[in-house]
């Protein structure tokens, strides 16, 4: 984290995603099948069957392949795992049912999800941050702190609505406190546009 320049809660919070990834809701697996390489998808089936298999050229390093099926048809579901020792076991046992958000991704003619993971949102789409990392540090241990951090600020007064010249002034330091919740837990990409440009008046502010 020093690598970061994070040492307090406030460094975690002005530690802002470089990016983000954007999750969307698909009615059936069918509709995956439509989607191009790298669209961020929301699915939901059940697992009908699951392997983990060593990769020859790699000693240290499996391929989890999973079925994930629903009225409409099967999805091939595959993880790269880095291991040492025996194999490791299928994340999933065959039936059960879950939720998942991942990647469309293709390899020939074969369609799959790639780095898949449980999802519990339930709204029709999910934005998720994507952080600045350094040696050791992963997206998932990341997101941990950032709502270990979250969780020591309170919920704050709501972004201005006219966000101009006019508004300059009237960015206070709750809405501040907003913005950078919302660009760490943000519904929408257009809730990120909006506390960016807050952010940027108040520094504006602090520059005049």
């Amino acid at each position: 984290m020093a690598r970061l320049g994070i040492s307090t809660v406030g460094d975690v919070l002005m530690h802002l995603p470089r990016s983000y990834h954007r999750f969307v809701r698909v009615g059936s697996l069918e509709e995956v099948r439509d989607l191009p390489d790298g669209h961020g998808v929301i699915v939901k089936g059940r697992i009908a069957s699951s392997r983990v298999q060593r990769i020859r050229q790699s000693r240290n390093m499996a391929l989890e392949t999973s079925v994930l099926r629903d009225a409409s048809g099967d999805l091939q579901l595959r993880w790269f795992i880095p291991f040492r020792g025996p194999l490791p076991k299928p994340r999933f046992p065959t039936g059960r049912t879950v939720a998942l958000r991942g990647f469309v991704s293709s390899y020939g003619s074969v369609r799959f999800l790639r780095d898949a993971e449980i999802c519990s949102h339930d709204a029709g789409e999910l934005i998720v941050p994507v952080y600045p990392l350094t040696r050791g540090l992963s997206q998932r241990m990341m997101h941990s702190i950032v709502q270990a951090a979250l969780a020591c600020t309170r919920e704050e007064a709501p972004l201005p609505g006219a966000l101009d010249v006019s508004a300059l002034h009237d960015v206070t330091d709750a809405q501040v406190v907003a913005a950078l919740r919302l660009l760490h837990m943000p519904p929408t990409l257009d809730d990120v546009d909006n506390a960016r440009r807050v952010l940027a008046l108040r520094e504006l502010v602090a520059l005049a």
